[in-house]
């Protein structure tokens, strides 16, 4: 948490917000959208959720404009199951 209060004041500058997600190694984030409950709720109380149903799919974008983080939730007592695949044009 002490190195995730470091880095959430950079997040104000685009730029360098920007090149940390460049970065591979984004383990910080990746703790912010997976551990911190207090953030999922911020996000569910900003509208920030879809919930999905059998069956949907959703394409997530790759830029920092139009990109989707996500993390998977489990309401039941059955866990859930994914498939990812990138999906790149023939041209």
């Amino acid at each position: 948490m002490a190195d995730l209060a470091k880095v959430l004041p950079q997040a104000a500058d685009r730029d360098v917000l920007l090149a940390y997600m460049k970065r591979y190694d984004h383990e910080l984030v990746k703790a912010l959208v997976d551990r911190v409950p207090a953030f999922t709720a911020f996000l569910v109380s900003g509208g920030y959720v879809h919930m999905l149903q059998p069956g949907d799919t959703i394409l997530l974008r790759r830029d920092l404009d139009r990109c989707v983080w996500h993390s998977v939730f489990c309401l039941g007592d059955d866990a859930g199951e994914s498939l990812s695949f990138p999906m790149r044009s023939l041209a």
